[in-house]
């Protein structure tokens, strides 16, 4: 059954070697579901959740998950999914260029709902921003949340000299303990 009407799944960000913007499911203790997904249906590629209450009979509109300004030429992908099972928080990671004027460099964001899909605010996931090309990101990206601590896993390409043209590319993980925040 039809849920959501969305672009391309599969686009091609400059200077990555392969985006997409496959979705995911995840549910809450309640019994409700969300899904996330990226598509460019603002003219640059963003993050969108929709949330069911129903058990999926009916969706919400979609809701932009990243917070940057509409239309501002900045891509966001690669995004993945956990829902807190103890505090019920909705968690999006995704790879974000809006920290580089020339939407180039990536860093890793960290979106977050504390009313159930309906908006979410932003946080810096990443220490540093770096340029993805010829980097094979997103597959080995993942997110787990419990009891207010999100931990977030990623790949980065980092130069393995001051010649910008020889890269590795690095797992990183980054945790966010929201019981701090408070």
């Amino acid at each position: 059954r039809e849920i959501i009407r969305t672009a391309s799944a599969m686009f091609n960000p400059q200077s990555v070697y392969r985006a997409n913007g496959f979705p995911q499911i995840a549910s809450d203790s309640k019994g409700r579901l969300y899904i996330t997904w990226s598509d460019y249906r603002n003219g640059d590629i963003d993050v969108f959740e929709s949330h069911s209450y129903d058990g999926g009979e009916n969706w919400s509109s979609p809701v932009r998950v990243n917070d940057d300004p509409v239309h501002n030429g900045a891509d966001q992908f690669m995004q993945w999914l956990a829902v807190d099972p103890k505090d019920g928080t909705v968690n999006v990671l995704f790879y974000d260029r809006r920290f580089d004027l020339l939407n180039i460099r990536a860093s890793v964001v960290l979106a977050r709902s504390t009313d159930g899909g309906n908006t979410f605010e932003n946080f810096l996931m990443s220490d540093s921003s770096f340029n993805p090309a010829r980097a094979f990101i997103g597959d080995y990206t993942g997110i787990a949340a419990f009891n207010g601590h999100v931990y977030g896993a990623w790949t980065e390409q980092v130069p393995t000299t001051t010649n910008e043209r020889n890269h590795v590319t690095v797992v990183k993980v980054g945790v966010a303990d929201f019981n701090v925040i408070k």
